[in-house]
């Protein structure tokens, strides 16, 4: 019996703690549904590692249960070194803001140019219903109840990532310029 691969792994590089909610199997690779985004397998086998609160006996029994030192998993870098991330302990209002490339401003200033009702039309979302069955998709809304908005949410948080959005839109501005 194959069981599913869950619940909360860490960084052994960084230290950070992920929640892994499920996986998808894509033809021969396998993606991990987490609370950061998608994960290959391929990256998730390579840096990561269970870990439990719970403490076992020889026979596998819990005995007693204490939260995971994270920095006694860490595989020590000079990278890692200066401080464990935890987003456990993290506030979660603040969100931390990436540096942004210098170019950022200089596009800034040529987008901002562009009229917002075009920049809703700058990009072009589809899906292909030619890959998706829509009679057994109309299922899901008709006698699943399951409301579109769910369903468009689902799409946007468990289908797509961010780095295939990039690509796609680095594909199309190569495919033109």
């Amino acid at each position: 019996m194959n069981e599913m691969i869950s619940g909360v792994w860490v960084n052994k590089n960084t230290g950070e703690k992920i929640v892994v909610s499920n996986t998808i199997i894509d033809g021969n690779d396998m993606i991990l549904i987490t609370n950061i985004g998608q994960l290959s397998m391929e990256e998730f086998s390579r840096n990561y590692i269970q870990a439990s609160d719970d403490i076992y006996d020889e026979s596998g029994k819990v005995i007693d249960s204490k939260p995971v030192n994270v920095e006694d998993i860490i595989t020590p870098t000079k990278s890692n070194t200066a401080k464990v991330v935890d987003i456990f302990d993290a506030p979660v209002s603040k969100k931390q803001k990436a540096k942004e490339p210098e170019e950022y401003t200089v596009l800034d200033k040529f987008f901002n140019k562009i009229d917002d009702n075009d920049k809703e039309q700058l990009i072009d979302i589809n899906i292909n219903f030619d890959v998706l069955p829509i009679e057994k998709f109309k299922t899901l809304i008709e006698y699943l109840d399951i409301d579109k908005t769910i369903i468009a949410q689902y799409i946007s948080e468990k289908l797509i990532n961010n780095e295939a959005i990039k690509n796609i839109i680095l594909n199309k501005v190569e495919k033109y310029l």
